[in-house]
């Protein structure tokens, strides 16, 4: 990996090399400007590949030199940074697995999953709708 590094170094960008540079200017959660390790001159991005997280400035990127410019292909993760969620598609059913808990949240509202089995709801009303049987089952359950 260190000899390709260093190739992309000596070739200023051959096209289909893939390099390590740091964001130096974002806008949008896109990078706008790069450094190439070692190098001191910035370089426009020409685009970034679909799963590319948000970046900031100071992130480390992997590039694809392409002809009309180098592609932001991934964000390093920094020391000791989790990976993100995992995200899968499962017979038609959407898994999201966190080891410590899940949030989903839009204005006011909240929905929270805790890895210790907990679950809240939270909002201004809640609505809950069924055509058949209806079950609240607890070891305790308490109403207003």
């Amino acid at each position: 990996m260190k000899s390709r590094v260093r190739q992309l170094h000596e070739q200023k960008l051959a096209v289909g090399t893939v390099g390590i540079a740091e964001v130096v200017t974002a806008e949008g959660g896109e990078a706008l400007q790069v450094i190439l390790c070692g190098q001191r001159e910035p370089l426009s991005v020409a685009g970034h590949f679909s799963d590319v997280p948000p970046l900031r400035e100071g992130d480390r990127v992997a590039l694809l030199a392409s002809a009309e410019g180098p592609l932001v292909i991934g964000r390093l993760r920094g020391s000791g940074e989790s990976p993100p969620p995992l995200l899968q598609d499962r017979e038609g059913r959407l898994l999201i697995a966190a080891g410590e808990g899940i949030c989903l949240q839009a204005g006011g509202s909240r929905i929270e999953l805790d890895a210790d089995g907990r679950i809240r709801l939270d909002g201004r009303e809640i609505a809950s709708i069924a055509s058949g049987l209806q079950r609240l089952q607890g070891s305790t359950i308490e109403l207003n």
